[in-house]
């Protein structure tokens, strides 16, 4: 760690020497658009490549992070504040890069508290990923962009960094400079506020369902949770906020009342699942929890998703919203921290594609076959007996049609997933053997 934090120190300090800004003399509580913009030009620099899951740039973005942490006065998980490993959180994982799938890699979550007054031990979880899509033989497209992701094809293909700004350096980003305000105001908080950078999540949400598996404070008193995800980019992209189904009233009446506040406007976007991003394991632990960002762009997951095509004005605005809303959620009532779904249609199960060498060695050949990577603990999909490594075969008799990438068993379905039947019939294969498994969800 201390030759990665030397490392990381002469890291900084050349893009501290590259980088100008224009000084500004902030108000109290103010988001300064200064220390967004250097955040960003840190997390989605070259020498960063990117910050694929499991690669030396995110374990440099995760030492940067922890960094600001520790001078911020953020509390680690445990430990001492002096060693920087008490902000980690350190997993495994298997990546689903199309060159080397099922390779295992290790990541990391970082982790920073700040202690609530009121209730101390009652916790909202303010996170986002800090991985990004790396260089072309990690991320979505790599070099065969389809029409219509990029505004420039030919440059999109020239590049060969996808240094992943707006997906998701800027809400990193966001996170350090709010905890940066509460900290430095000695704000008053109820509760206390546990602020996350996940891991891997664009391999298959393997930080936050690690988080939840393995939570560094009881989950029972994790009273809400709040996830940043592409809070910026597209002017065209609305801001909006995702959640399960119906939104918690509480979301609803904080927005509101944010709303009034400013000339920034957040606009509830309500779907029935929401498994692609880092609220969905929270969700599954019936956890109020929501997804602020501005969903699908346009030059996002391509290497065209650089720090100056940033309107990094806009991201203040949305940013002193942001920490306006955590801190309505923050010091809330007691009795407004109800959970109002009932999780019909939730598998708790996430994945991605079967290779096609690992389906023939188990005697499978169909097209394709979804390989379960993470189960939530006390999920429905563990409940019916799935484990990580099972390859679901066939879903009623019928083979997966939609090809499936890094996500929830429930998007890879297709038009076999039906919420109101809440019974599905899955064939997998375990090892050597094939077996019948029965989910209700």
């Amino acid at each position: 760690m201390k030759n990665l934090e030397a490392l990381l120190s002469v890291l900084i300090l050349s893009i501290l020497c590259s980088c100008t800004g224009t000084t500004k003399n902030p108000a109290p509580m103010a988001i300064e658009e200064s220390r967004l913009d250097h955040h960003v030009a840190v997390l989605a620099h070259d020498s960063l490549g990117g910050r694929g899951a499991g690669s030396m740039g995110e374990a440099k973005a995760v030492a940067y992070i922890a960094q600001r942490f520790r001078e911020m006065g953020l509390h680690p998980i445990h430990g001492q504040a002096k060693d920087l490993g008490g902000y980690l959180q350190p997993f495994g994982f298997y990546t689903l890069e199309d060159h080397d799938p099922w390779r295992k890699a290790n990541s990391q979550n970082v982790l920073g508290i700040l202690k609530g007054s009121d209730f101390p031990n009652e916790y909202i979880v303010v996170g986002g990923h800090h991985d990004g899509q790396g260089l072309p033989h990690q991320a979505d497209f790599g070099k065969s962009i389809p029409e219509g992701v990029v505004t420039d094809t030919i440059a999109a293909k020239r590049d060969t960094i996808w240094n992943s700004a707006v997906d998701n350096a800027v809400s990193l980003a966001t996170i350090m400079e709010i905890a940066r305000v509460i900290q430095q105001n000695k704000v008053k908080l109820k509760r206390s506020i546990v602020f996350v950078g996940f891991g891997a999540e664009e391999n298959a949400l393997d930080g936050s369902v690690y988080f939840v598996n393995n939570p560094p404070v009881p989950l029972k008193q994790i009273k809400a949770m709040i996830n940043l995800e592409k809070i910026v980019g597209d002017p065209e992209a609305t801001f909006l906020y995702a959640a399960y189904g119906e939104p918690t009233p509480l979301f609803e009446k904080i927005r509101k009342r944010t709303d009034s506040l400013g000339a920034v406007k957040l606009a509830p976007f309500e779907i029935d699942i929401v498994a692609n991003t880092d609220h969905y394991p929270f969700v599954l632990n019936k956890i109020p929890s929501i997804t602020i960002g501005t969903g699908s762009q346009i030059n996002i997951h391509t290497s065209l998703d650089h720090s100056d095509r940033i309107d990094y004005g806009l991201l203040e605005k949305r940013a002193q919203y942001i920490l306006t809303y955590v801190l309505g959620i923050v010091n809330s009532e007691s009795s407004d921290f109800v959970f109002t779904d009932d999780l019909s249609g939730v598998t708790g199960v996430a994945g991605g594609p079967a290779t096609k060498l690992e389906m023939l060695s188990r005697g499978y050949e169909g097209e394709r076959a979804f390989k379960v990577t993470n189960i939530i603990k006390g999920s429905k999909g563990e409940r019916a007996g799935l484990l990580p490594e099972d390859l679901i075969l066939s879903v009623n008799g019928r083979e997966i049609k939609k090809k499936p990438f890094y996500q929830g068993l429930e998007d890879a379905l297709g038009d076999e997933y039906n919420p109101d039947v809440h019974h599905l019939q899955l064939k997998i294969a375990r090892g050597e053997e094939t077996r019948d498994i029965i989910l209700d969800y």
